[in-house]
């Protein structure tokens, strides 16, 4: 049996490619305007095409989970994700995007692709709890960015829009 629970979504966005990349790309923008209330984040470094940064998440009642994540710019405009520290340790998001048009409408389809690794030990049942709860997690997440872009107009940072 693998030890890693793997699955993917797709969210379209009524928006074009570079403006829905730069949004994803943008966790300056995204700890500014609160686009992820939930899951706060803290940048530790930044560079062009990379990023660490620390998410801390609420997991229960008072139990607050700090996470470390690694985040990469390809090429082709995929955002990967790895996370370096945390209990997942060794989860890896990839953000893939598509002009599309949907209904007549042009936009931008989001591939979202998870591998998320998990004890030896967990069977069956565990496995599908890992999944139904992060695919809960990155479906949230991404619907906030959709709502950010959709609904609220996001607008690059000056220095994103000449790179």
């Amino acid at each position: 049996m693998p030890r890693f629970v793997q699955f993917s979504f797709q969210v379209w966005i009524q928006a074009p490619e570079p403006l829905v990349q730069a949004q994803f790309s943008d966790l300056n923008h995204q700890i500014e305007a609160r686009v992820h209330p939930q899951a706060p984040i803290r940048i530790v470094s930044q560079s062009f095409k990379r990023a660490r940064y620390l998410k801390a998440r609420r997991v229960g009642r008072w139990w607050i989970r700090q996470e470390e994540w690694a985040r990469e710019h390809e090429p082709d405009g995929t955002v990967l994700d790895t996370q370096l520290a945390g209990r997942q340790r060794g989860t890896f998001v990839a953000y893939r995007f598509t002009s599309s048009s949907v209904g007549g409408e042009p936009g931008t389809m989001v591939d979202v692709e998870a591998r998320i690794p998990t004890s030896p030990w967990a069977g069956a049942w565990g496995k599908a709890w890992v999944r139904w709860r992060a695919l809960q997690w990155l479906e949230l997440e991404a619907l906030q960015n959709k709502r950010d872009i959709e609904l609220y107009g996001y607008q690059p940072a000056p220095q994103r829009e000449a790179a």
